[in-house]
């Protein structure tokens, strides 16, 4: 009998869901970027920056995804990127040796109030028991 756990819809109403088991071992790492663009057009470009980004055949990581920020709590910043890493190493050549990161970054810089806020954690995925996620 495969492992199950409980899903809650948006209406909140439960079904339930075949799962699998996940490997401890695949650990990603993700990050967080946000960026300081005050300008409208700015953001534009730094968007355009990281579609291109994602899009190339570089070894770069995916998913890739950047949001343009409107909440006024945010404390002035005003774009987000989110990346994902299979591991240090990919991580190390993404900041050290991918030409399109490096390009991106030198788009960025003078679009940007100050260097971005950039946070990397350990990211696990957890479902019932500590070791399970939904199919």
């Amino acid at each position: 009998m495969s492992p199950s756990a409980i899903k809650l819809d948006e209406e909140g109403k439960t079904t339930e869901v075949a799962t699998k088991a996940v490997d401890p071992k695949v650990i990603s790492i993700q990050r967080t970027t946000l960026f300081k663009v005050p300008d409208k057009e700015n953001q534009k470009a730094l968007v355009a920056a990281y579609e291109k980004l994602a899009t190339s055949e570089t070894k770069t990581p995916k998913p890739c995804f950047v949001h343009i920020m409107k909440d006024q709590r945010s404390g002035g910043y005003t774009v987000m990127a989110t990346t994902a890493f299979a591991s240090e190493e990919e991580m190390e050549y993404y900041d050290s040796l991918c030409l399109v990161h490096l390009e991106l970054k030198r788009i960025a810089q003078p679009l940007c109030n100050g260097p971005p806020l950039v946070v990397n954690v350990q990211a696990q995925v957890l479902g019932l028991g500590g070791s399970k996620v939904p199919v």
